[in-house]
């Protein structure tokens, strides 16, 4: 299907509906970039009012100090809600974008929705059925927000006018792509659109957003405790509060520049689960596979337009809820710690 077949059935999923539930299954600037574009795509076909709604669900939380910035300058707490709260709601067209996972734990033990629109742009092993009522667009480039803005310009919508849109998505794009380094010349022809429509700025601001002491020592303790083999490196932060989750990635992507390491693995203990996020620039080592072998189904991984792979995983502590609740003490504390890097190690380091 090329873009102008989608656009078209997209168009015709919009104009025969009246309330729309965009979710999220993680807040990050690309998803919060695409599902903004995509509500000002669905405003301009049907524009909002007593026979049209669109709201915002997202799953895990917006513990990044960017997507606080994003959502503190735009005030957009007011629009995005947690998939918690989202109603019963049996004729409400669900669009799923930046995932095509439709029981992604972060919505909720034993939830899987049923969307009519999934645009993502990970590659995934799932197989979709689609018909003439739905749209299921899972395609390779840098980001979903580049995905979303083709759409946008092939229903001839301005982005000029799509405020702030327009620099939510922009954001996505340049963040995604690390900075336009692995970008596509699909993703920077939609960065350009997206810019038309911005103050650069503004742009500036939310890219060179401060980052918190915590970090810092979170970063500290990585380097710390890290461990290589073979190119491959571990490192573990300890336990972290959900808002400090998502220094995982940020270290992880620091630390993928190390010289001669291949492999980064950073893990995390948040609310009683191991995360996990992971960087790979061995092509010969398929880093989703790696994963799966290793930590489970509960793990992923995406292979970005330069050839870098990036993913993570979940894992369920058994007994959590009786050896973190109430708050254990330091020892406790350190022993988990200890068998977690123990074990993640082993994982990693075996052939």
């Amino acid at each position: 299907m090329n873009i102008k077949e989608r656009a078209e059935r997209f168009r015709k999923i919009i104009e025969v509906n009246s309330e729309f539930h965009i979710v999220l299954a993680q807040v990050d600037p690309d998803a919060i970039g695409s599902a903004f574009a995509l509500m000002h795509g669905i405003s301009t076909l049907r524009p909002p009012g007593p026979a049209s709604t669109v709201r915002i669900f997202y799953g895990g939380s917006l513990g990044h100090p960017q997507n606080r910035a994003i959502v503190n300058k735009y005030g957009l707490q007011k629009t995005m809600e947690p998939y918690s709260r989202r109603p019963e709601a049996p004729n409400a067209v669900t669009i799923l974008v930046d995932s095509s996972n439709r029981a992604d734990k972060r919505f909720g033990d034993n939830v899987r929705i049923e969307p009519l629109i999934i645009i993502d742009h990970h590659r995934t092993d799932e197989k979709f059925t689609e018909d003439e009522g739905k749209l299921y667009w899972i395609e390779d480039c840098g980001s979903a927000s580049t995905l979303v803005i083709e759409l946008l310009v092939a229903l001839n919508i301005s982005l000029a006018e799509m405020k702030p849109s327009s620099i939510l998505a922009g954001l996505g794009i340049y963040s995604d792509t690390h900075n336009l380094v692995d970008a596509t010349s699909r993703d920077r022809g939609a960065f350009a659109e997206c810019a038309k429509g911005f103050n650069h700025q503004d742009f500036a601001e939310l890219v060179n957003h401060p980052l918190p002491e915590t970090y810092y020592r979170n970063l500290e303790r990585a380097l710390r405790d890290s461990k290589i083999d073979r190119g491959r490196l571990v490192t573990g932060l300890g336990f972290l509060t959900p808002e400090e989750a998502d220094d995982l990635s940020t270290i992880a992507e620091q630390l993928i520049r190390r010289e001669a390491v291949t492999m980064v693995v950073v893990w995390g203990i948040v609310n009683g689960n191991v995360r996990i996020s992971a960087r790979n620039d061995n092509l010969s080592q398929p880093l989703e596979g790696f994963l799966q072998k290793r930590f489970g189904p509960e793990a992923g991984a995406k292979l970005t337009p330069a050839g870098r792979g990036e993913g993570g995983a979940l894992l369920r502590l058994p007994f959590a809820e009786w050896v973190l609740k109430p708050e254990p003490g330091a020892e406790v504390k350190r022993q988990l710690e200890e068998s977690v890097s123990a074990r993640v190690c082993e994982l990693v380091f075996q052939d």
